[in-house]
Formats: structure tokens, sequence, C-alpha cells
């Protein structure tokens, strides 16, 4: 039933746009658009919403003209009321809010650039520049003498964890954790930016290489969620700052479902790696939230997580947390609010 409803969705929005692929033709009539939207707006439902975020995405730069800017002005109008009024699902609200953050900047998609597949070689290419800028930065970076203060094995890390930190990622002391090997996580890493929008080599490499117990270990999930994280990652090394290709994040939904597994330990996990993403690259604006956002909206990880995260208050995950709660703010307040409409029926 549930497959059956969302092959019909998928078609829907198909034809959508398809028909704002055939007025960009000269095919269709701006009229029959506007057409469109007016009678889509008044039906209200959330198909209907979605539809309209969709033909939008396709057309609305092409309606946002001088003769057109008056309707178009009254569309967004009521779709800004719409999302304040709060009576439709997060996931709707939040696709009506991308479409007017799309029109805020003029029409200009933000993550189009960089979400082409890219050749192995170009990956070497790209990460032999980012070795050479860590080691400028290294050159120039003082002396730490204080060999304490050693944080959590990351990404590429060759310490082994201490029985504190295996209890504290895990919450069971005395663990065995096996960490990633280096080969692994380039090969995986290299997997997900070859072809960005292809999971069957991923998926054929992880089950390959680790045993089933093995994939259900937190620090497995928290590197794999880097790993898929960083492959989302452009503009890592322009002037303009870091930011993420939403479509790219998409594409890797079943990956990150299928290892979650709706585990709320371990979708935790994926939070907290997000979170040192965030902090990796200086808190970049807006990324956090559109992670969040988007792996809430593709239903990859659960309110319960969510909430659990902030609520978070292990001194070692502090690192960065003020300011990720701050960047996050608006996905929680839309949480709790929907949270208490849904106890008040």
């Amino acid at each position: 039933m549930y497959e059956a409803l969302a092959k019909n969705k998928k078609r829907v929005l198909g034809n959508i746009r398809f028909i704002g692929e055939l007025f960009k033709l000269k095919l269709l009539t701006e009229n029959i658009m506007h057409d469109c939207i007016f009678k889509l707006l008044r039906a209200g439902d959330e198909e209907s919403l979605e539809c309209i975020c969709t033909l939008l995405f396709t057309i609305g730069k092409d309606l946002d003209s001088h003769r057109g800017e008056s309707r178009i002005e009254q569309y967004f109008d009521q779709i800004n009321r719409i999302i304040i009024a709060k009576k439709i699902s997060l996931r709707v609200i939040f696709k009506l809010r991308d479409v007017v953050e799309l029109r805020q900047n003029k029409w200009v998609p933000r993550r189009e650039e960089d979400c082409t597949p890219k050749t192995i070689h170009q990956i070497h290419k790209e990460a032999q520049m980012a070795n050479v800028q860590k080691q400028r930065s290294a050159a120039h970076r003082p002396p730490n003498d204080n060999k304490k203060k050693e944080g959590r094995p990351g990404w590429r890390s060759h310490s082994k964890p201490t029985s504190s930190d295996r209890w504290i990622t895990t919450g069971e002391s005395g663990k065995n954790l096996n960490f990633l090997p280096d080969e692994n996580n380039d090969k995986l890493l290299q997997l997900l930016c070859a072809d960005p929008f292809k999971n069957d080599s991923v998926f054929a490499y992880i089950e390959r290489h680790f045993k089933e117990e093995e994939r259900k270990e937190a620090e497995f999930i928290s590197q794999l969620v880097t790993a898929v994280a960083e492959s989302c990652v452009i503009n890592k090394d322009r002037e303009v700052g870091p930011d993420f290709c939403q479509d790219k994040l998409k594409a890797r939904k079943d990956i990150l479902r299928k290892y979650l597994d709706n585990d709320n330990s371990l979708e935790l996990q994926a939070l907290f790696a997000l979170q040192e993403i965030y902090v990796k690259y200086n808190k970049p604006a807006d990324m956090l939230s559109r992670f969040f956002n988007t792996l809430y909206d593709e239903e990859v990880i659960t309110e319960e997580a969510f909430m659990t995260w902030k609520q978070d208050e292990n001194p070692l995950r502090q690192e960065g947390k003020a300011s990720a709660l701050q960047a996050t703010a608006s996905l929680f307040e839309w949480l709790q609010s929907a949270a208490v409409e849904s106890s008040e029926n």
C-alpha cells in the first residue's frame, strides 16, 4: 500500500515537472501555468503544495518576470502564510521554505555546480591539493605542548580509543571496536565521490569488507556518516566558504537508512558526526541546519534522535554544540510545536 502511494506520488510530481518543461519549450502559455499554480494553492492539501514546489523549482525563474512579478508576489505571500500557520507536515513546510529561499537567491540553486560525478583522477587531485593546504596550515601553527589533550579518534586517526572513549561512544564499557583501516576509509570516500548518485558499489564494498556485527558499531556509523557528509561538501577550498550538495545527500538516504536501521543510538552517532563536520569547516552558516533538515525530510533520522542530540550534555560532545544548537534552532522549534499540537489533538 505504502509503495503504491509512493509510486503514484512520484508519478504525479513527474507529470508536474513535465508540464513545466513543456512551458519552457513554449508549448504551454504563461497563463496556463499561473492557472495551475492558482488552483494548486486553492486546493491547499499537502500533495498540491508539493506540486507547487516542483513547478516553481522548474519554471519559477521564467514566471518571475516583470510582467508576472505581481502574481508571483501573491503566490509567495500565500506560501509564507501557510508556513507560518504550521497546519501541514514539517516535511512540506521545509520544501516550501526551500522555494522561498530559492526566490530570495534570485532563482539560483546554491548547489547545482558541484553535483556532477567525478573521476578517480579528479578525486586524487583534490585530495593532493587538500593535503598541501593542510601541510601549509600546519607549518604556520604553533607547537602544542599539551600532550594530554587528545580528541576522539577521527576519520583518519591512527590512535586507539581508551576504555573511557569506548564507553562514551557506545555506552558499553570495555567493548572492542574495530576502526576502519585507512585504506577502507579512502576507498569508501572515493566510491562516494566517484558517482554521487549511485549506491550499488558502496553497498557492495561495505558488505564485502565489514562483518554484520561491525556494521552495527557506533564508530562504524560515525565514520560512515562522516564519509557521506564529506562527499556532499562542496566549495571546500573557495573563498565563498564550504556548502553542501543536498541532492548528493538525498541520493545516499538508502545507505544511511540501511545501516542506521531505525536505531536511536546509531542515529545519535550520526548527528554527532555531522556536528563534528560542522566544527571542522568552521561552522558555516546554514550547513548544519540543511544537513539536519534533509535527513529529517527524507525520514533518515527520527524526531526522538534529534531531541536526544539536543538534550545531550556529555562534556566530550560539547565542542561547537552551542553554535550547532543555534544553527538548528528553527528545526527544533518546528518539532516542539508539532509535538504540542499532536498532544492537544
